[in-house]
């Protein structure tokens, strides 16, 4: 009889307040894995409260897996630990210490003597490789569980598990398939998607369950499907995606992980256009996003920051009079910005952004949150008002987040 899988998070950084987002992404990769998630615990970096943890885990799971605590510090106790519980010694793997060894020369570096203690597995595990970074996890099995140890980083943890997660599958699923499709939107808000969907929401059968994220880039509509034949899972899946689509129209951008920027450079290059950007309240970020994707330079001719007036004024040939009758935060000088940037850099498209990113600085007729975004094409410029109710961080995403929305309806003729 399959047992199921739990998580411990260790470190007391994770009691203090600082996120803890590996147990998400594993709860998930668990789960269309086919393999029930019992439990997920947070335990700080004390050997007794780890190990407490571990030896009750063991009684009751098949799958235990440990993340953080795995560095080069003395505190970084969770070999240790492990070992502890199973009777087992800590042996040094020399393959992994030449590989340590070999990632500081690589960058130049000498290895400090603490990143040794990484080398220390317990006796009989097998390595799981880190290709991103210096500490290494492994596996061992005890009895009918097998305990599964993974740094901390995000970055190092997931690809980590994802080179493991085969093995896993084929050991511990159940006969029942899930499968998982995020739709992405961008414009709506959730109580209005809530609205579009509500029937679909609470009438679904047992095997298609739908569920709604709210982040600053959008709402992330998941469709699960389960059941016991793949392609009749992935049939329900299909058409459940289908009145989703027909229900919320061009407010649906992308699917699964796909990334806003990313669908708009493939639009980009398809239609040979090329665009450049001048941001106030972004600071960069809208530039920033779009240089993520790998080919941007086919695309992207340049982006400016133009925060005070002066630059606006200097570098986009912004009308100070026009400053001074609007103000910098203001339809005409988002609109005076675009096409400053798309004249000066001689590309078909020209986008800006300005407004109030706060917490200070607002006012009755102009609040934190106001922000315009202007689209400057041959021949019209558009410019949309908005009011974004969030901190100061959470502002400028989204404000990066419309601007490139409003770049993607361009760009498919909306």
């Amino acid at each position: 009889m399959i047992r199921g899988a739990e998580i411990i998070a260790a470190g007391s950084g994770l009691l203090s307040g600082i996120q803890e987002t590996n147990s998400s992404f594993l709860a998930e990769r668990l789960t269309l894995s086919g393999i029930n998630l019992k439990s997920i615990t947070i335990v700080g970096d004390i050997e007794e409260k780890i190990s407490d943890t571990l030896k009750n885990a063991l009684e009751r799971s098949d799958i235990i897996i440990i993340i953080g605590e795995l560095g080069p510090t003395g505190d970084d106790i969770t070999r240790k630990t492990i070992a502890k519980v199973l009777g087992k010694r800590l042996i040094l793997a020399e393959e992994i210490l030449e590989r340590i060894k070999t990632y500081f020369m690589d960058r130049n570096r000498e290895m400090p003597k603490s990143h040794q203690r990484q080398a220390l597995i317990p006796f009989g595990a097998k390595v799981i490789e880190n290709r991103t970074g210096t500490a290494p996890g492994f596996l061992i099995e005890h009895k009918s569980s097998i305990i599964i140890s993974l740094p901390g980083l995000p970055k190092e943890m997931r690809s980590m598990f994802l080179s493991i997660e085969p093995m896993l599958k084929d050991r511990y699923r159940s006969k029942e398939i899930k499968r998982l499709k995020i739709i992405q939107t961008c414009g709506l808000q959730e109580a209005l998607i809530n609205e579009k969907l509500k029937d679909m929401l609470t009438h679904m059968n047992n095997s298609i369950e739908i569920g709604m994220v709210s982040t600053e880039f959008g709402v992330n509509i998941r469709i699960m499907g389960s059941g016991q034949k793949e392609e009749g899972v992935l049939d329900s899946m299909r058409l459940v995606e289908k009145k989703i689509r027909d229900r919320l129209g061009d407010y649906v951008y992308g699917t699964g992980e796909e990334s806003l920027e990313g669908i708009i450079g493939k639009l980009l290059k398809e239609k040979g256009i090329s665009i450049s950007i001048a941001e106030s309240c972004t600071g960069g970020l809208i530039a920033h996003r779009i240089t993520n994707i790998s080919g941007s330079s086919k695309y992207f001719e340049r982006g400016v920051v133009c925060y005070s007036n002066k630059s606006k004024v200097e570098v986009l040939d912004v009308p100070a009079g026009l400053i001074k009758e609007h103000g910098s935060v203001s339809k005409e000088v988002a609109i005076a910005m675009a096409e400053g940037i798309r004249r000066m850099s001689r590309t078909e498209i020209g986008l800006s952004s300005t407004g109030i990113a706060g917490p200070t600085g607002g006012s009755a007729g102009k609040p934190i949150g106001l922000v315009y975004i202007a689209l400057a094409s041959p021949g019209i410029t558009n410019c949309k008002e908005y009011r974004f109710i969030s901190d100061r961080e959470g502002i400028k995403i989204q404000t990066s987040q419309m601007a490139l929305d409003m770049l993607r309806r361009y760009l498919i003729n909306l």
